[in-house]
């Protein structure tokens, strides 16, 4: 017992410390409580079965293998697929305890491994004190366990003792102690603001900027194998509007966004917009302070409602946190229809600009920010239908999306505001270029005879992704000098170029056709169904959105290497119609509070669902129990007189021990005869016999068969004191 509770000790340490250090990775924002005891539990099995003889280890496999049938008819439902892709903490919480089993197992047994692991863990939470990462409190209350636990073993190597000198005794023994001290930890408030490593902090971040600028000029060099021009760029998010000739790889990491839902695709993150073309370069003149993104949200969910008794049916609010890596801007990045709150980008001080959202200061590598947003179902037709027909909403519709989006009370955003913003939108993102007679036909054939703002921006879309995407179009020649010069250019003579191009094209002749249009920069990156995923600087995009009364900003994608495919979902008619599953299969649109929505999961579980597996680990189990008690039978047919003699006392002191009466400490055999005797079990010849043979080294001639006789008559006390000891006694070898 000794041994199972000090391994036990480091591995659920260990398992604890592992969870919390990836549980942002594996199981979002919150992990809870139950991903953190399946992962203790899955540790703490690894050590149970190391302890284990062969027979527990082939039931505890056969159990397994009955829950891998059950899991494979399982698998087999859409809503339990869903489910874990999802949840993908409660498959990796298995991986985790595996891993927290070895390296526990090795820190148990390893003095030199079990002081590195602490220096390590030291190391971290003081790495992440100075760099403002964000530590969960159970790994600091796992490194204090782990600290506490090498302290006291290293203080019983040294301490000199007489009696009982082992070590695991003495550190067993002090562990509801050390216990007891953690959890005063975990209980202990958390100061809500961290440690402020100023000086430590600039003086990082400056090196870490020098560091950055000179691997970008000499990645840049080695790649053009010459100086970089100014009519080139290198690809990342650079703020600026410049059309340049050619772009430079980049693979460097810009931020890390988790929490995402499976049935997002890709994510477009915005983080400066454009309001102003002069051929050559986009420049945002708009400077207005309004509160230009919740303005935007508010509208779109009362514009919906609006239009729609099942808005569920376009648009899902979904929850990001975004992280920054080797990002530095005073740029904060979000979805379109994002809600911003000050909880979730912990601070009141951010300001807009032009609709965009700025920090009050740069953000520090690894800072962390919450959003919550509207994805829109813009790959479905009912969409295409709604931006047909979208009309600014009234006040009551209005203010009572206002009521459940501006969280924060943030002043500006009330009715009249809103018109305001709709006033300001036309005057400074409507700036028609003049279009040349040759262009004019050439648009005219492309919109043919479609009627509506949004029918002509699908086909000008269309239009565009059926020109050439290349990474090295060339400077604009210098005959350009304004946006028509620029559209004759591209659309008539070029028709080649990369996203900045096409995004452009697109918003100027949007804007021809009087339809208000900005230029965005931001990032593009496709999810592939992951929860977590890493934004790099090749993921800079630039793409025009669309500003549509009600609708508010739209984007579009005309550039060709990119895929159109930005969210889908079936509507409540069309999952009902089918049986199918969505993303909003639970929500109501008129009762359900939005931050409360939860999938529900329907799963039809049949009877041979539970029948099969359930036989066939009881099948398995007999066999593994059948066949022990074979080979334990042939074994000890095999034996010699003295072998029996000695298996036959080690069974009955086990069954003795069963009933209540088994051998005390320091207790001898003769000592512990007559103490059976005074409790009336007459059954002790076996181990007069068994005194014999330690002495004499002969055991005689019937003490195998007595022991025998002894081992029935034993068994019937046992049967008639417990029936369930005794049933455990015979099953288990």
């Amino acid at each position: 017992m000794t041994n199972l509770l000090y391994e036990l000790s480091f591995v659920l340490t260990m398992a604890t410390g592992l969870f919390s250090l990836f549980s942002a990775e594996i199981a979002g924002e919150d992990p809870g409580l139950v991903l953190v005891l399946i992962t203790i539990l899955t540790a703490g099995v690894f050590v149970l079965i190391k302890k284990m003889r062969w027979t527990g280890r082939l039931i505890l496999i056969s159990i397994l293998v009955a829950l891998g049938i059950a899991g494979f008819f399982l698998s087999r439902n859409d809503a339990v697929l869903t489910f874990f892709s999802e949840h993908k903490g409660y498959l990796w919480t298995p991986v985790i305890g595996a891993a927290a089993f070895l390296v526990g197992e090795l820190i148990s047994v390893s003095r030199l491994l079990r002081i590195i692991v602490s220096l390590a863990a030291i190391g971290w939470l003081i790495a992440g004190t100075a760099f403002e990462m964000t530590i969960e409190k159970l790994f600091v209350v796992s490194v204090v366990f782990l600290i506490l636990l090498t302290l006291t073993e290293e203080i019983q190597r040294r301490w000199k003792k007489q009696g009982d000198s082992d070590q695991k005794k003495h550190v067993v023994f002090l562990l509801p102690y050390l216990l007891l001290a953690v959890i005063l930890v975990f209980a202990s408030p958390a100061p809500e603001d961290p440690y402020d490593w100023g000086l430590a902090k600039k003086v990082y971040e400056v090196m870490t900027d020098l560091y950055e600028i000179l691997e970008d000029q000499l990645t840049a060099d080695f790649l053009s194998m010459a100086p970089v021009d100014p009519s080139e760029a290198m690809v990342g998010f650079s703020e600026e509007g410049k059309i340049a000739g050619k772009l430079y790889g980049g693979d460097r990491e810009m931020l890390v966004i988790t929490g995402l839902s499976s049935y997002v695709d890709q994510v477009r993150l915005s983080g400066k917009t454009f309001s102003a073309f002069d051929g050559r370069e986009w420049v945002d003149r708009d400077t207005s302070e309004a509160p230009a993104v919740l303005l935007d949200t508010i509208s779109t969910w009362a514009s919906l409602n609006h239009y729609s008794h099942h808005v569920y049916d376009y648009a899902h609010k979904m929850y990001i946190d975004i992280k920054y890596q080797k990002l530095r801007t005073d740029r904060a990045f979000l979805p379109m229809k994002s809600i911003p709150t000050y909880a979730g980008m912990k601070t009141e001080e951010y300001r807009e600009c032009g609709g965009d959202i700025l920090w009050p200061e740069v953000p520090s590598r690894n800072s962390v920010y919450s959003l919550s947003y509207y994805t829109l179902n813009m790959d479905h037709g009912v969409f295409d239908n709604y931006l047909n027909r979208a009309e600014i909403p009234d006040q009551e519709s209005y203010e009572a999306a206002e009521r459940r989006i501006n969280y924060d009370k943030v002043a500006g955003c009330g009715y009249q505001d809103y018109l305001r913003y709709v006033e300001h939108v036309k005057k400074n993102y409507l700036e028609k270029p003049e279009l040349s007679p040759k262009l004019r036909k050439y648009m005219d054939d492309v919109y043919g005879d479609a009627e509506t703002d949004s029918e002509k921006m699908k086909r000008l879309e269309e239009m565009l992704r059926g020109f050439t995407y290349t990474e090295e179009p060339g400077v604009l020649p210098d005959r350009i000098r304004n946006a028509s010069d620029f559209l004759d250019y591209f659309v008539l003579e070029s028709r080649k170029g990369f996203c900045s191009h096409f995004a452009t094209a697109f918003v100027l002749l949007a804007r021809a056709e009087g339809i208000p249009a900005r230029y965005a920069q931001g990032f593009l990156t496709h999810t592939g169904g992951r929860t977590s995923i890493t934004v790099k600087s090749k993921d800079a995009h630039a793409w025009p959105e669309v500003y549509y009364e009600g609708a508010g900003w739209i984007p579009y994608e005309p550039t060709p290497a990119y895929d159109t495919t930005d969210s889908f979902w079936k509507t409540e008619k069309e999952r009902k119609e089918q049986h199918t599953y969505g993303p909003d299969d639970t929500e109501s649109e008129k009762d359900q509070p939005e931050e409360e929505q939860k999938s529900k999961l329907h799963i039809s579980i049949r009877w041979y669902m539970i029948v099969i597996p359930l036989a066939v680990g009881l099948v398995c189990i007999l066999l593994v129990l059948l066949i022990s008690k074979l080979i334990s039978a042939a074994r000890f047919r095999g034996m010699g007189e003295e072998e029996k003699l000695v298996a036959l006392y080690r069974q009955n002191l086990r069954i003795l021990r069963m009933t209540g009466l088994g051998m005390m400490k320091n207790e001898t055999l003769d000592e512990y005869r007559n103490r059976l005797r005074e409790k009336g079990v007459e059954e002790t010849v076996f181990l007069e016999e068994m005194e014999k043979y330690l002495y004499r080294g002969l055991p005689s001639g019937d003490a195998v068969s007595i022991s025998l006789e002894e081992k029935k008559s034993l068994l019937l006390a046992l049967k008639k004191k417990s029936r369930l000891k005794y049933i455990r006694y015979r099953i288990l070898p």
